[in-house]
């Protein structure tokens, strides 16, 4: 059986002892960050670690809720087509601002006294079965170019920036042309949904479920960086884009006709921040986790 992976605050620490003692007892191999070895890059390790884990459990308090570090793990497994299992602990559902968690069913602990320890087994146990069944009907391999043959059956997903965490967004829900294409803490709203259209063998748009007849394109000016918005349908290669599959399952996506990749302007973390096309350069304002949407 595969290991589950924690995503835990430390100030949990206390907590994510007894959440091990007990997948323990029922024969639940457990990894957490403190697995890592001297001397090791950890954010690769951790990155590896949640590739090949069964499922997470992800033990949700006020100060993991603000823990970039957390938010990245639980992003990057929904990204990797990882199961996450949310606890609350010490904190409520309605503290939760992140869309893609709030959807996700969750188990209660904030009462002391009324912890349902078989509960969390029994679901661990079955995202663990079902991960190891699902392995083989991967949609996509490492490395590999996203086709529509590799497309999961459900195409709706969120596009999430490794850099900072926040996701593609409509600016506003607006349904004109012309509206930018922007970076905002997920919430799940469907100007934060897309789907991807193919349109050859390898290229496809990228439409939101606001405006399913229109899609991400670049805007009418010259120069690089180049603003993306959201325009009508055309025929035009520069409406297409082409994914990548990297060895951290995080993609590259570059535009089809300039050969300029997705990118937040800059780097910048600040909620609405332009998305725009840019030379290429590997950074993480350029790396994307493609988290399918739970519904």
């Amino acid at each position: 059986m595969k290991a589950v992976f924690i995503s835990y605050c430390r100030t949990d620490e206390e907590f994510v002892q007894h959440v091990k003692r007990e997948l323990s007892a029922a024969g639940i191999q457990t990894w957490q960050d403190r697995d890592i070895e001297p001397g090791r890059y950890w954010q690769a390790d951790i990155d590896t670690a949640i590739r090949d884990a069964g499922a997470m459990v992800l033990v949700l308090s006020p100060s993991a809720l603000e823990s970039e570090y957390v938010n990245y793990e639980w992003a990057f497994a929904l990204g990797a087509g990882l199961s996450v299992i949310p606890i609350l602990y010490n904190t409520e559902l309605s503290e939760i601002r992140h869309g893609a968690l709030q959807l996700r069913q969750s188990l209660n602990f904030t009462d002391v006294s009324n912890r349902d320890w078989k509960a969390l087994v029994q679901a661990v146990q079955r995202e663990v079965r079902a991960r190891s069944e699902a392995v083989a009907r991967m949609p996509f391999g490492t490395g590999s170019i996203v086709t529509p043959s590799g497309l999961w059956a459900d195409n709706e997903f969120f596009l999430v920036n490794v850099a900072t965490n926040k996701c593609a967004d409509v600016y506003r829900a607006l349904r004109a042309d012309d509206v930018r294409i922007i970076q905002y803490p997920l919430h799940g709203a469907p100007n934060q949904i897309w789907s991807l259209v193919p349109t050859s063998e390898k290229a496809f748009k990228f439409v939101p479920k606001l405006v399913p007849t229109k899609c991400i394109s670049p805007a009418d000016n010259a120069g690089v960086p180049t603003r993306l918005v959201q325009k009508e349908y055309t025929s035009g290669r520069d409406q297409q884009w082409v994914l990548q599959k990297r060895d951290d399952s995080t993609f590259r996506i570059q535009n089809a006709a300039h050969e300029l990749c997705l990118a937040v302007e800059d780097g910048a973390t600040r909620d609405g921040a332009d998305l725009v096309q840019d030379y290429c350069s590997g950074k993480a304002n350029q790396r994307w986790l493609v988290v399918p949407n739970p519904r």
